[in-house]
């Protein structure tokens, strides 16, 4: 865990991606938030903003992101240099989108840290950064194969009121139900 020896101060940022998933009645944001929330707290991180990008796809560039830019300008303005998302899949679930933002992010000298694995983006030896660059890559991997597959599970079918209605079938359905239906 992250023990910082100065006072710190950093910025939460939020990704949703799916617009299924925003509403008081989702738990997305409030999930996310909480689990920042507590890492700064055990890590002794005062949290000064929280900046949140609605269905916004994680293999979205992060600077085409409205809530990312405008996270930038106030870390800019006000010195503060720490970013905390709660995974790193939620800063970018495409690799090359998680390494051009870390990128970017590192040489203006902003920490990024991800609260389920605090050192993953701060520690930079070649072994973090092929366990950061794999561990990327297979969530690339889960999600397009998952996402194919709920998919294949959604089935247009037809009412007794002949209203057209989507389906869920087969294996996959208890995985798939919380998805955007899709025809």
């Amino acid at each position: 865990m992250v023990k910082p020896t100065k006072s710190v101060k950093a910025f939460a940022y939020l990704r949703t991606s799916s617009a299924a998933n925003i509403g008081e009645d989702k738990d997305s944001g409030r999930r996310q938030l909480h689990a920042i929330q507590a890492f700064a707290k055990r890590a002794g991180i005062e949290l000064v903003g929280t900046f949140h990008d609605e269905a916004v796809k994680g293999s979205d560039p992060i600077d085409t992101r409205p809530g990312f830019a405008a996270m930038l300008e106030a870390l800019e303005a006000n010195g503060t240099k720490t970013i905390i998302v709660e995974t790193a899949n939620r800063f970018a679930r495409d690799l090359m989108v998680q390494e051009v933002g870390f990128a970017m992010l590192k040489s203006r000298g902003i920490d990024l840290i991800a609260a389920d694995s605090p050192t993953s983006f701060l520690d930079d030896t070649p072994t973090a950064r092929l366990i950061r660059q794999v561990l990327g890559a297979i969530i690339v991997v889960v999600m397009t194969t998952l996402s194919s597959y709920c998919r294949s599970a959604h089935v247009l079918t037809w009412s007794p009121t002949g209203s057209p209605h989507v389906a869920i079938r087969g294996y996959f359905a208890i995985m798939c139900s919380r998805m955007p239906r899709t025809v």
